[in-house]
């Protein structure tokens, strides 16, 4: 899921049932303190923050499979760059 609703993803997110709906993975920009600490709260781990614009959260259910994947492609990477 991508939010960048212009300042108003605390307004969307903050009220949000995160118990009902689980995303795999999402970017939002510009998240709030009072909207990091609730991700972090509702198991989002914080993967990359680009201060003043986006942060990528990974779900911790869908962790194992992000890292599998995140290896799998620098693995790849690097044969296809030493060949």
């Amino acid at each position: 899921m991508s939010v960048d609703i212009e300042g108003a993803e605390d307004m969307a997110l903050l009220g949000f049932d995160f118990d009902q709906y689980v995303f795999r993975c999402m970017t939002i920009e510009r998240p709030s303190q009072e909207l990091k600490a609730k991700l972090a709260n509702n198991g989002y781990c914080l993967v990359k923050e680009i201060p003043g614009l986006d942060s990528f959260y990974v779900h911790q259910s869908f962790m194992d499979v992000y890292r599998e994947n995140v290896h799998k492609f620098y693995m790849d990477y690097r044969r296809i760059r030493s060949q």
